[in-house]
């Protein structure tokens, strides 16, 4: 019986030696495997971006040449185009190094491969002089590979996985660099204007809090979330691309009469000066401003631009500025009612069902005989005092409500209000709201600077129940 068992584990182990045999031979397979298929690779050019001075390619039928002078990419056939540098840099990235999956040699017709009149012809100079010449051919439907050729032989040829058609670019503009829009913090924004289709709606903002100007210059309190929408928008703002830094015919591009203008007035910090004008930790402010000219949209949907003071024509994608532009004043319309605090209010005068209520707030201070100041609100209703939580409960009501909506179009048709409320500031001034039913779902209500909106039936009804619970 032991004999048995001894033998079932010396199969046992005779298996597992085998197996792990096996396995190191398979793993052994895979890496010479992958050994051979790195070393399948063909090097097409192995040259270094930093020795490269000079670049020239096709865009279309014109041959532009790249120069590097002073560690600075220049246009050749026009230095004063605005270059952005970074984009030669990626197309030297794309070609100074290329390796190809397959060598085709002795080839006899290079029209089979798009390469007898090749699509582009790229040109590196290195400082040595030496000059390396990539033609471009077809792409291999199959393996969506790229057939070039080196330096003019006409016998070999190379498959590359580079896409030639993204790495070089459609047009010069895609090259342009030029001036960057004003990165712009939010924080520091104190106006907006927005002009243009026959209205103008300016956004300012006093003591944290925004309003919103119309065109015939009434002043509201504006929505937060409205504004914040504008201010992401402004912040967020950036040049699409160059398409033109001479600026001689602004007409084309919709910017000789645009059909917006956008201003934007907003402090910068200065940094603090050497000779100790300003001390650490002083902040001190620049007010500038930049006026956004917005014209016609090009072929991609994007807004042309051109900011005040400068040549440059730009594009702006269209859904950085249309959250400006197709907005009106009573758009950015704040949604509250009457958000007043108690605390600025001495009383209030209810009109309800043809009945005039005076309700009283009385802040009574006194002082200890150590000089200790307290107070004590008292709460009447018509000259009876009344519980200061019953009161603080309608109180909420009232200021808590908000409109689903507001419109200038809005009136009450000459119904009669259902409720007038009028705060009786500390101030000595008065603001009034009022709501009137206006269908079977809303009521109206007039806010504190005059506007109307609906508000939920629902909404109301709680407001009456609060009032009438204090009688």
């Amino acid at each position: 019986m032991k004999k048995k068992k001894y033998l079932k584990l010396l199969i046992c182990l005779i298996v597992f030696v085998l197996l792990i045999a096996l396995y190191v031979g398979i793993k052994k397979q895979g890496l010479k495997k992958e050994e051979n298929e790195e070393s399948s690779f063909i090097e097409v050019t192995a040259l270094n971006t930093e020795d490269i001075t000079g670049i020239s390619f096709y865009i279309g039928d014109e041959q532009v040449s790249f120069a590097k002078k002073d560690a600075t990419w220049l246009m050749e056939e026009e230095e004063s185009f605005p270059l952005d540098d970074s984009k030669i840099v990626s197309i030297l990235e794309g070609v100074a190094t290329l390796n190809a999956s397959r060598k085709l040699e002795n080839i006899s017709d290079l029209s089979e491969f798009g390469l007898e009149s090749p699509l582009n012809t790229i040109t590196l100079t290195g400082s040595d002089g030496i000059i390396t010449t990539i033609e471009i051919g077809e792409k291999n439907t199959t393996t969506n590979n790229t057939y070039i050729s080196l330096n003019h032989e006409k016998n070999t040829i190379y498959t590359v996985s580079t896409d030639f058609t993204v790495l070089l670019p459609e047009s010069k503009r895609d090259l342009g660099g030029g001036e960057t829009f004003p990165a712009i913090d939010s924080s520091n924004i104190t106006s907006i204007t927005i002009e243009g289709q026959n209205k103008k709606v300016t956004l300012e903002v006093s003591d944290d809090v925004w309003y919103v100007m119309d065109e015939q210059g009434n002043r509201y309190s504006a929505d937060h979330t409205s504004v914040s929408a504008v201010e992401t928008a402004i912040t967020g703002c950036s040049y699409e691309q160059l398409v033109d830094y001479k600026g001689e015919n602004m007409e084309q591009y919709g910017l000789g009469q645009p059909a917006a203008t956008i201003c934007i007035c907003y402090r910068e910090e200065q940094e603090q000066t050497d000779d100790g004008e300003v001390s650490a930790g002083e902040s001190v402010y620049e007010e500038k401003k930049i006026v956004l000219k917005v014209g016609d949209k090009d072929e991609r949907g994007n807004y042309y631009v051109n900011v005040d003071g400068s040549k440059e024509v730009h594009t702006i994608a269209a859904e950085s500025l249309e959250t400006m532009l197709e907005k009106e004043a009573q758009d950015y319309w704040s949604l509250e009612i009457s958000s007043i605090a108690e605390e600025s209010v001495k009383g209030l005068t209810v009109t309800y069902e043809d009945k005039t209520t005076d309700l009283k707030r009385n802040v009574i201070e006194t002082t200890d005989d150590d000089g200790n100041l307290s107070s004590d609100t008292i709460y009447t209703l018509d000259g009876i005092e009344i519980d200061g939580s019953v009161f603080s409960q309608f109180y909420n009501k009232v200021t808590s409500l908000s409109a689903q909506s507001k419109s200038k179009e809005l009136t009450t048709g000459g119904r009669m209000a259902d409720m007038k409320i009028v705060f009786h500031m500390n101030d000595d001034s008065d603001k009034e709201v009022t709501y009137t039913s206006y269908d079977e779902n809303f009521y109206l209500a007039k806010d504190t600077e005059g506007r109307y909106g609906l508000v939920g039936k629902m909404a109301i009804r709680e407001l009456f129940t609060a009032f009438e619970s204090m009688q």
